[in-house]
């Protein structure tokens, strides 16, 4: 059941995403916010009310199979999977995620916190990826990111720098990211499964270039350098470093982990 559940979570954990954060949804009261700030994961329990929604469509034979008891403990399990999805209940789950060990899986609540680590893992796994990949994707997301910011310049808001694409400083954005969330989740999995340790290398590889990247913003003296193979940055695409110094506070990726999960 644990599997089974795990492989529907993870096709589900981003359903119907509207690239918005959660912050900008309660910020702004959207209807989404309106349904479940109340409990947090703004974005998740959308995430899953619409997974729910399609299992139990009559066209879905997917969980026909499952007694009433198994078809409970199924949607327990996705609960948990796609919450578990928000950064900030994987930061809160933190500290016992790191005493997990190949030898205390049994005890208590260890499978249910390994699943937890295991569907972040996932989540994350575009930073596992080669270098090309990796810069792609830093350029959707950014591109997503800077939308959501200028939504927020045209209320009257303030986006958090991270959100703003005149302030957003890119390649340390995604060093400080990978040094602070990326590769200690990853550790945790590798201490738990040896196997994967060539994640972390990866992980490394890709910190190396985006360092490379930042420095070749700095040495040109306008901060103002592209990520490779996307070309020149423009106002409506992400800019990774623009008229940004790389070493300005507004690099700083401590915002993420407490504003922008989701």
């Amino acid at each position: 059941m644990q599997g089974f559940s795990f492989l529907i979570a993870a096709f589900c954990h981003d359903l119907d995403h509207r690239g918005i954060s959660n912050s900008y949804q309660t910020q702004t009261s959207s209807p989404l916010a309106r349904l479940y700030s109340s409990e947090g994961s703004v974005n998740e329990r959308h995430h899953l009310s619409q997974a729910i929604c399609i299992l139990n469509d009559s066209s879905s034979k997917i969980l026909d199979g499952l007694s009433t008891e198994e078809f409970k403990e199924c949607i327990d399990y996705l609960r948990e999977l796609i919450l578990a999805t928000d950064l900030a209940n994987h930061f809160r789950i933190l500290p016992r995620l790191k005493k997990l060990r190949t030898d205390n899986l049994s005890e208590g609540n260890n499978q249910r916190l390994l699943l937890s680590l295991a569907i972040t893992c996932s989540d994350l796994n575009d930073q596992i990826k080669k270098w090309n990949t990796v810069q792609h994707v830093a350029h959707l997301v950014y591109a997503e990111f800077f939308a959501e910011g200028d939504l927020e310049k045209q209320m009257g808001l303030r986006p958090n720098a991270m959100m703003d694409r005149k302030k957003a400083c890119i390649p340390m954005l995604q060093i400080e990211f990978l040094t602070t969330v990326i590769r200690p989740t990853f550790e945790i999995l590798v201490q738990i499964f040896p196997e994967t340790e060539p994640f972390l290398k990866t992980i490394d590889s890709n910190r190396a270039q985006w360092e490379r990247v930042r420095n070749g913003a700095a040495q040109t003296g306008n901060g103002n350098g592209t990520v490779p193979g996307n070309g020149a940055s423009s106002e409506g695409a992400a800019n990774p470093c623009h008229n940004c110094n790389p070493t300005a506070e507004c690099c700083d990726f401590s915002c993420y982990t407490k504003q922008h999960q989701g």
